[in-house]
């Protein structure tokens, strides 16, 4: 999903670089002149398009890092919690490989964190949250009491697993 916030940041520079290209390269033929384009920005590392608008060249580094950090947060966050996942979510079995995130279900907070959701091997699908997440927990813990009480009809208690500062969600 960080390439869709990329892409919204570099649009209006990338519009303007290519109206000024077309309007400057004469021998381009119409059908591959955005190509042509493309390509000569890739062959210069796109130093033609930051040197022109160097905020953008800071704001796409920004974004890189900080999906570059955020990921690695979620991954050694999931590998290290494999063992206590398994036990409410899986039934006390590892839920197997990660086979599919799914990014962009929040914004960006607390240092570019976001929420994601994750498919396991075993068809198991979690949701983490990059928050404190004991409140989330209580409520969810609250929904259950509620429905052996014979709340009728009773919304559906989410098992809730808190870590420090972040935690994972049945989805």
């Amino acid at each position: 999903q960080w390439t869709g916030e990329l892409t919204r940041v570099a649009e209006l520079a990338a519009y303007a670089a290519y109206s000024e290209f077309v309007a400057t390269d004469r021998d381009a033929r119409g059908d591959t002149k955005y190509r042509d384009f493309v390509h000569g920005l890739l062959e210069k590392g796109l130093m033609p398009l930051f040197g022109a608008y160097p905020a953008l060249a800071r704001q796409t580094a920004v974004l890189a890092e900080s999906w570059v950090r955020t990921t690695g947060e979620l991954l050694e966050r999931m590998q290290a919690d494999r063992d206590a996942i398994a036990k409410p979510f899986g039934g006390g079995t590892d839920p197997g490989e990660l086979v599919a995130v799914e990014t962009g279900l929040s914004d960006r907070h607390h240092g570019g964190r976001r929420v994601f959701s994750l498919r396991f091997r075993s068809g198991l699908k979690l949701v983490y949250k990059p928050r404190d997440l004991r409140l989330e927990r209580a409520y969810n813990e609250l929904l259950h009491w509620a429905e052996k009480c014979g709340l009728e009809p009773s919304p559906k208690a989410l098992r809730v697993l808190v870590r420090p500062g972040y935690g994972w969600v049945e989805h």
